[in-house]
């Protein structure tokens, strides 16, 4: 609790709807591209590539994910060149760049990096963003073999079968976590510690998902967008998944800079830029 009145302060007194507005502007740049990267590589490997597919059909609001995945297979069905993957690539950058851009003078006394400096950290983030998402396919398709084995083993009902699936989200919310431990740590244009970003990290992971959830709950049933908007309807509640996005990352990195400036600059506990 010693920790809530400044960070309070420091999000009542922050532009961060600004901000998450500019980062959700990168992301929407990034995303489709972003997908159709990571899809032709995991294809390539002979990974599950429609895994991705059904974790983001499972996260993201029905009208979005259609529209994004319309326009991903749309691609797909066609030969992706080594040319189409380079600008997948270099959106990729560009995404992620809006991020560090973003988060990079969260921290009292910190300015922002070199535009070179900010490419070389942006496609560092990118190559290890795509490295990550392959991993995590690779321990779902271990984690599939191992269930397997189980059900063989076992009954189909067996708790084994049950500890199984659970481990493998466990994984996946850890890899979540040392992702946006990752991108806290730096991201920002300041020596950190990852016990600096730690709380950060969690809340996330989790709120993002607690948050995504809730907010495809809401547009699948309660929503009436398309009256408005008609059939960009779709469009428009990805950009707001996305800002939604944003926003807790703002969130979870407004944590960590109250954790820190409480403990190494009391005096801009309260400050922000």
């Amino acid at each position: 609790m010693k920790y809530l009145k400044g960070f309070i302060i420091r999000v009542l007194n922050s532009n961060m709807p600004s901000i998450a507005a500019q980062m959700s502007y990168y992301l929407m740049l990034s995303f489709i591209p972003a997908m159709i990267f990571i899809l032709s590589i995991a294809t390539k490997l002979y990974l599950p590539a429609d895994t991705i597919l059904s974790y983001l059909d499972f996260i993201m609001p029905t009208t979005a994910f259609d529209a994004v995945s319309s326009a991903i297979n749309e691609v797909l069905s066609s030969n992706v060149s080594v040319a189409t993957l380079v600008l997948s690539l270099w959106f990729i950058m560009l995404g992620i760049r809006g991020i560090i851009i973003g988060l990079a003078t969260s921290y009292p006394q910190s300015n922002q990096r070199h535009p070179v400096k900010q490419f070389i950290l942006s496609f560092i983030f990118a190559i290890l963003l795509v490295i990550i998402i392959i991993l995590s396919l690779m321990l779902i398709v271990f984690g599939h073999y191992i269930g397997n084995l189980i059900e063989s083993r076992f009954s189909p009902a067996s708790h084994l079968v049950f500890l199984g699936k659970l481990i493998s989200y466990v994984v996946i919310f850890f890899i979540m976590t040392f992702s946006f431990g990752l991108l806290y740590r730096f991201a920002p244009n300041i020596k950190l510690r990852f016990k600096d970003i730690f709380y950060g990290a969690i809340f996330s992971s989790f709120g993002w998902i607690i948050a995504s959830l809730f907010f495809r709950f809401y547009i699948n049933n309660f929503s009436r967008y398309g009256l408005v908007f008609g059939s960009l309807g779709g469009i428009f509640v990805f950009l707001l998944w996305l800002y939604l996005t944003t926003m807790i990352i703002l969130i979870g990195n407004e944590i960590n800079v109250s954790i820190y400036t409480y403990h190494y600059s009391p005096s801009d506990w309260t400050k922000t830029k």
